[in-house]
């Protein structure tokens, strides 16, 4: 879908996938069948020099985890300006909300309640048809009004401007007040 919209777009994908061989061989099939190679970059494992190199070069940050507790790289996307697509998981709903640079990409991320190890082995064996449409649409949403979430990705990298594990850990612990106080709140109001 987002090929067809904008030709030229480029996916890198970071990180290795050591240990699991059938994530790999249906990764490599979903490439080829959707005859998408030429605009499909497999970075493997990087360090922090290329993994830093490959976010300052890129346009929207992407991950459509199904289970994320709280994930540092929705950080790392922040720190880098980058407009992300996200699924509902970890902190994604309220740097949205505090930011605006966020798109939640609906369907991706499994409810805490239906969390098992066989929903989440059948959900990453499948994608539904409507979680791959909303993903797409995220992304494309964010390209449609670029300057928009860049101008607010900028903003909330401001936020995040140190990268020592100190600022690091005081903005998780500010982002979980938050979060926790949200919750109490909407259990106080049921």
């Amino acid at each position: 879908h987002v090929k067809r919209a904008y030709p030229k777009a480029r996916l890198i994908m970071a990180g290795a996938m050591d240990g699991y061989p059938e994530l790999a061989k249906a990764l490599f099939s979903d490439i080829e069948s959707l005859e998408v190679s030429d605009s499909v970059q497999l970075a493997g494992a990087l360090d922090r020099r290329e993994l830093s190199k490959t976010m300052a070069a890129a346009h929207i940050g992407l991950l459509p985890s199904v289970l994320e507790g709280f994930s540092i790289a929705t950080l790392e996307f922040t720190f880098f300006g980058l407009p992300s697509v996200l699924s509902a998981t970890g902190a994604a709903d309220e740097l949205k909300t505090s930011y605006g640079h966020i798109e939640i990409a609906e369907g991706c991320a499994l409810p805490q309640c239906k969390l098992s190890v066989n929903a989440i082995e059948s959900l990453l064996k499948d994608f539904p048809d409507d979680t791959v449409l909303s993903l797409s649409n995220a992304i494309l949403k964010i390209l449609d009004s670029y300057p928009a979430y860049l101008e607010k990705s900028l903003l909330a990298g401001a936020s995040f401007s140190g990268y020592a594990i100190e600022h690091t850990a005081a903005q998780y612990e500010r982002l979980l007040t938050s979060l926790e106080s949200n919750k109490v709140h909407d259990e106080s109001t049921s």
